[in-house]
């Protein structure tokens, strides 16, 4: 018998458990790699989502101060809003609700001025963007900005009367309803608020309004 057959016969078999160590490694990288592409995929998603705009938005209308005037129109404050539709609503219609409130500061004693309360301030929705399959809620769809009213009558009566308050979004209230909608579909909105300072005692005037995609 040869060298070489000696050394053949001789040479220490390979372990089993040497195989499965090798194995158990290579199983461990995979999930390794596995977990590090899922974080990577995870990370660029919640990145992406985050340079898109809620579907719930809050905006303030501040007016700075209101002085009494008793021949002047409305003094208004556009505010503008790009609510992002949900994936859900690709197959069905959906709807904005809004909610408000405002806060009047006097600047000093009422001396026989008056404040301001919420059904004094005219909300309306004056521009919609995309507007094809847009419906506007009733006594939401004019400009609170442009409303001349006559001596002796609420400028604003109301959304029952066609021209909505803030009183009317106190508890919050049904605005618009839309078609469904393409995914990745952004709806823009622009809401105008607006009062007539007439016989109002100097202060600071701020509305909130909320605006949710349901």
């Amino acid at each position: 018998m040869s060298n070489e057959v000696i050394r053949v016969v001789l040479a220490r078999p390979p372990k089993v458990s040497d195989n499965l160590t090798d194995k158990h490694n290579v199983s461990i990288e995979v999930i390794r790699v596995v977990l590090v592409l899922a974080a990577t995929v995870a990370a660029g998603q919640v990145k992406q989502s985050a340079l898109l705009p809620p579907a719930t938005q809050a905006q303030t209308a501040s007016f700075g101060t209101l002085a009494p005037s008793r021949f002047g129109g409305p003094v208004g404050v556009t505010l503008n809003y790009s609510l992002p539709i949900p994936p859900a609503f690709v197959s069905r219609a959906y709807r904005v609700n809004a909610t408000g409130s405002c806060a009047f500061i006097p600047a000093a004693p009422a001396a026989g001025g008056k404040t301001i309360a919420d059904s004094d301030i005219g909300i309306g929705i004056v521009s919609a963007s995309p507007p094809a399959g847009v419906e506007i809620a009733p006594g939401l769809d004019y400009d609170p900005g442009a409303v001349r009213g006559a001596i002796g009558r609420p400028m604003y009566a109301g959304a029952a009367s066609g021209r909505a308050t803030i009183a009317d979004l106190r508890s919050g209230r049904e605005i618009l309803r839309g078609d469904k909608a393409p995914a990745g579909s952004v709806l823009n909105l622009g809401l105008r608020v607006a009062t007539v300072p007439q016989f109002v005692t100097p202060g600071s005037l701020s509305c909130q309004i909320v605006l949710a995609v349901i």
